[in-house]
């Protein structure tokens, strides 16, 4: 070998041994560490408080609600009673009779009787979305429930209106 050949040799062989030597703390490993070997971290569960207690506005409300669809409920059910033979005698009458118009006025006071409980429906229906708009939980199931109480109360008035027209 030629001496210029050894010099390239020993100039090629020097860089790669500085390679081989370097000591292994010098540099940060490229293992993964412990946070990235889990397969999931579960994320901190987020810290929702407790709704605040419905108002007493809101518990007033509600039960005054429940009082005027009451007393609708009441007024339908006297109103029916008393006008129960009219709309009877109007099944079947012509158009225009005096049967007719009879039966056609007495439904009508039937149906005006169950106002009431149609307008504490509608309210409650109103208080529902603000509550629900509002995220206060506790107010909307509290309307919720009288809700549900008033809507039993409108299903069963329709269904007493219907079977008499039948």
């Amino acid at each position: 070998m030629t001496c210029h050949a050894r010099i390239m040799l020993f100039a090629l062989a020097i860089p790669l041994a500085a390679c081989a030597s370097a000591p292994a703390g010098d540099y940060p490993s490229l293992a993964r560490r412990p946070i990235e070997r889990s397969a999931s971290v579960p994320p901190a569960p987020p810290v929702i408080p407790d709704p605040p207690p419905a108002s007493a506005t809101l518990i007033e409300a509600v039960r005054a609600l429940g009082i005027d669809a009451n007393r609708g409920d009441a007024e339908f059910r006297a109103a029916f009673t008393a006008n129960a033979a009219a709309i009877g005698a109007a099944r079947g009458a012509e158009t225009g009779s005096e049967a007719w118009a009879q039966g056609e006025a007495a439904l009508s006071r039937v149906i005006a009787a169950r106002g009431p409980t149609s307008f504490a429906l509608a309210e409650l229906d109103r208080l529902a979305i603000t509550r629900a708009e509002a995220g206060d939980v506790e107010g909307l199931a509290l309307v919720e429930a009288e809700q549900g109480r008033v809507v039993a109360l409108m299903r069963t008035q329709d269904e007493r209106i219907a079977a008499a027209l039948r």
